[in-house]
């Protein structure tokens, strides 16, 4: 009897071969089509978070703002999301604060092939890492949170042989920038890039910025670069030394904010070594414990709001980005030192040595109009010097050995002229009972001993420091109208002489811009109020027990341009 023959098997085999290769080419070019349909997808979510957390970090930054502005980048760069897709972004919160509950909006349909989902403030609990046990040093507070969501359906295009007829991809990004209006000017605002120290608090002396009310803010531009191995960008010393921000509790709380700290550095010691001591975080005498700034604040929004230029030289080396709204404002400084001239009596300034002399002059109680001090020094050791109504112009150092200096305090016109309001050009001579100026062409102000009066009076030395070292504590108030509302001293001379010795009655308000002081010096006594003041320098050292407490509230203090919207996830 013969064996059946096995004839055919090959065949039978190699088809059941072809049909499981078949079903995997199948399942791996879907496969495919899915990883590039996500991969876009993902694309889309991130940059559409992003535009909305451009939006939110805005002055005036809206949430509903921001998740139409997701939705318009999804509609604009999604091939086939329909144009008319829709969320009900105004269901979203118009503001946000620590009680704020987070909403999360949906197209309903309209988006079909896709879902688009957008919550704003994304709460922590979104967020959580298991492998860290909670959130990561990034990712901020949920009022700085926007997230995106994309969802999309395809076809299958050979996976219905393995009974699959559709697929799903998800992508989602979460955008992180600090809401306009969570934003704090800072009260001390110290430029040096990359070196140490730039904040030195010594001998028993305190800074404290922030109210009960209104949180303070400490930003350090330095990276700590060019430092030693034993220095620190901040340092504090000395018994009974303290530097704090305060409240704690508010959205936001104070902050001190460090350039120098890496990321995802939370400690003084688990980073950069020279960003900050731990030791006086622990001790209590640097508090709260430092934060990581992501970018340096830079001198470009002092240069941008009083002297507005198409482009600036670098500072140090960093670059600072030209004023983008150049063309339509002036540049005030500028402006000014071209209406002012070099040399010579500005016209419609009365010349000082005409009728006065340069050394403790004898002169009525009050000098109203605008005045030109053409002294190489101008000595106060006796006299009263009462420039009561008007601009000044110096051309020399002023010497205060005694006496005292006071500026526009019965100024005769109760407002800048119209055209004044918003030009410096034309308007040197004008002046009002909230906006003055005193212009030092040349020379320094010093004062050993006497009394500073400013009011409402901004002082700009071109070329030369203040060097304030005794005498009554001053009280210097920054102008309230017209150009250099808020700047109460700008001065960019390369100096170790900035110095400022306070007491109980010293007011300072206003902006303090010395962008190359090295350092600014305060010392002296507590003043019986906080400072409505802001210090931008190179520099800050604060040191004989010096007591500095700084308020911004109810301020026009200049704040830093926020830092752009970063991914967190």
């Amino acid at each position: 009897m013969r064996l059946r023959s096995d004839r055919g098997m090959v065949t039978v085999l190699f088809a059941l071969f072809m049909v499981a290769l078949m079903a995997m080419v199948a399942v791996v070019i879907d496969i495919g089509r899915i990883r590039n349909a996500r991969h876009t997808s993902q694309s889309a979510a991130d940059f559409a978070a992003l535009a909305a957390g451009e939006e939110l970090a805005t002055d005036d930054g809206n949430p509903r703002q921001a998740c139409r502005d997701a939705l318009a980048y999804l509609v604009a760069n999604v091939d086939d999301l329909p144009t008319g897709t829709t969320l009900p972004c105004d269901s979203m919160p118009l503001g946000c604060g620590p009680t704020t509950t987070p909403t999360t909006v949906t197209d309903d349909g309209t988006a079909a092939p896709y879902t688009v989902e957008i919550t704003y403030p994304v709460p922590d609990a979104d967020l959580e890492d298991p492998s860290i046990g909670g959130l990561r040093v990034a990712d901020g507070e949920p009022c700085d949170r926007f997230g995106v969501e994309l969802g999309q359906t395809i076809e299958a295009l050979f996976a219905g042989v393995v009974g699959v007829t559709s697929l799903d991809t998800d992508a989602g990004a979460v955008a992180r920038a600090t809401p306009g209006a969570l934003r704090q000017a800072p009260n001390l605002w110290l430029l040096d890039p990359t070196g140490c120290t730039a904040l030195s608090v010594q001998g028993g002396s305190h800074l404290t910025v922030g109210t009960a009310t209104a949180p303070g803010l400490i930003t350090l531009d330095s990276d700590g670069s060019t430092c030693s191995s034993n220095a620190h960008t901040i340092d504090v010393g000395g018994s009974g030394s303290l530097v704090e921000a305060i409240p704690p509790g508010t959205s936001p709380p104070g902050r001190i904010s460090l350039v120098a700290m890496t990321d995802g550095q939370v400690r003084c010691d688990d980073g950069n070594p020279v960003a900050c001591e731990q030791v006086d975080v622990d001790s209590g005498i640097l508090t709260p414990q430092p934060t990581r700034r992501y970018q340096r604040a830079t001198r470009a929004t002092v240069d941008h709001r009083f002297n507005c230029r198409a482009s600036y030289p670098d500072y140090h080396g960093i670059p600072i980005e030209g004023c983008p709204d150049a063309g339509t404002r002036p540049a005030y400084i500028d402006d000014l030192r071209a209406a002012i001239g070099t040399s010579g009596g500005p016209a419609g300034f009365q010349r000082w040595r005409a009728s006065y002399g340069c050394n403790d002059p004898t002169v009525p109680a009050s000098l109203p109009g605008n005045w030109w001090i053409d002294c190489p020094t101008f000595r106060i050791s006796n006299a009263n010097i009462n420039f009561s109504g008007g601009n000044i112009v110096f051309d020399g150092d002023v010497s205060m050995t005694g006496g005292s200096l006071s500026f526009n305090t019965a100024n005769p016109s109760a407002v800048l002229p119209s055209a004044c309001l918003a030009a410096m050009a034309g308007c040197a001579g004008s002046s009002a009972v909230d906006a003055a100026y005193a212009f030092f062409r040349t020379g320094d102000l010093k004062m050993s001993s006497g009394s500073l009066n400013a009011n409402r009076t901004a002082v700009i030395l071109d070329d030369g420091d203040l060097q304030i070292a005794g005498g009554a504590p001053p009280r210097w108030t920054a102008p309230r109208s017209g150009p250099l509302t808020a700047l109460a001293l700008w001065a960019e001379q390369a100096s170790t002489r900035f110095r400022i010795n306070g007491g109980a009655s010293m007011e300072l308000e206003g902006v303090f811009f010395t962008p190359e002081a090295d350092a600014f010096t305060l010392t002296g006594g507590s003043p019986l109020i906080p400072q409505k003041a802001q210090f931008i320098s190179y520099r800050l050292a604060i040191s004989g027990g010096g007591q500095l407490s700084l308020d911004p509230e109810g301020l026009s203090l200049l704040e830093f341009a926020p830092e752009p919207a970063v991914l967190i996830r």
